[in-house]
């Protein structure tokens, strides 16, 4: 008699382990969907404190221009920023103090009535040199099921990010 496995054995643990690898596979990638959402909204939070840090000690005012069209956060001083160029051809000239592109794929959910639209998809929110700012709240996703909350207090300028469930 020969020791060893047959054919048969083996492939019936072939499929065992191809059954929970294709289980487990998924469940293992999401996490890295989200860790990717969270740092975006991280770097959003962190242009809009940049915003308000700037208004403050510069003593002029300044904006934080959100463009869902373009997946584009810009910062520019307000008085360099015109409105109706970004409502019409959805860029500026100036590519700001502190911008960046977001990934496409994110998905804007809602803002609440007191971030101002210069158009549907161009936000924007003014920080003024006393400490405060227009204020507002934007609700970013994705495909997965995450949700991130970007809070501004209109009186403080404080800047929170919660996770929606």
């Amino acid at each position: 008699m020969q020791q060893g496995f047959t054919i048969l054995e083996l492939l019936v643990v072939l499929v065992i382990i191809s059954l929970a690898a294709a289980f487990v596979g998924p469940r293992l990638l999401s996490p890295n969907s989200n860790l990717q959402l969270k740092t975006t909204v991280n770097k959003m939070a962190g242009a809009l404190r940049y915003a308000s840090n700037t208004a403050t000690t510069t003593q002029k005012d300044m904006v934080g221009v959100l463009d869902i069209r373009n997946s584009r956060i810009s910062v520019l001083p307000a008085g360099d920023f015109d409105e109706n160029e970004f409502a019409y051809h959805g860029k500026s000239d100036r590519e700001g103090l502190n911008a960046f592109n977001f990934p496409e794929d994110m998905i804007f959910f809602k803002d609440f009535s007191t971030i101002k639209k210069i158009s549907p998809d161009i936000f924007m929110v003014y920080f003024f040199p006393n400490g405060s700012s227009s204020g507002g709240d934007i609700v970013f996703g994705n495909d997965k099921g995450f949700k991130y909350q970007i809070k501004i207090d209109f009186i403080t300028s404080i800047i929170t990010i919660d996770r929606l469930q």
